[in-house]
């Protein structure tokens, strides 16, 4: 995959988000929009590998991935686009696409299905990530809002800019 850009940036007036996803030509083993589960997976890999707070280097059981797409993870003064909840075949693409990594990936409804301890970190170490829409570009490239939440005193977000450069986010 290639990252291109990690920044804060607004997506313009005239961006379209992608949320039926219905390029039915472009399907991955599990009936899911395989350019979907790439953007997605890209993001979570960078996240979760690179863009944790704590420089790549946080050890994370479990990392729990919100089923639900909030355009403000990147951005907290965005919140453009409604909420769309990833299908159970873009979720199983995704964790199929994320298996290489240590911590297991579990899949919640929200935030409030998570347990806290006393510090405001999730029980047992885990971590939340939050994913927001796709939006395509006219510069063919996607921006995709994504957070981790680590603890009160350990999250971050970031816009993604991703681009297909021979077949692959």
């Amino acid at each position: 995959f290639t990252l291109l850009l990690m920044t804060a940036c607004s997506p313009s007036s005239s961006d379209t988000t992608n949320t039926d996803n219905t390029d039915t030509e472009n399907t991955d083993a599990n009936g899911a929009n395989a350019d979907e589960v790439a953007i997605y997976s890209a993001v979570v890999r960078q996240i979760v590998t690179t863009d944790d707070t704590f420089g790549g280097t946080l050890e994370k059981p479990v990392v729990y991935i919100n089923s639900q797409t909030d355009d403000a993870a990147g951005d907290p003064a965005e919140g453009s686009s409604e909420s769309v909840t990833l299908s159970p075949e873009v979720q199983a693409g995704i964790t199929a696409a994320l298996s290489d990594l240590p911590s297991t990936i579990t899949w919640v409804e929200s935030r409030d299905a998570l347990e806290f301890d006393e510090n405001g970190s999730i029980t047992g170490g885990g971590v939340l990530i939050t994913l927001g829409n796709i939006h395509p570009q006219e510069s063919d490239a996607v921006h995709v809002g994504g957070s981790i939440y680590v603890g009160s005193l350990a999250a971050g977000g970031k816009t993604y800019v991703l681009e297909n450069q021979d077949g692959a986010w």
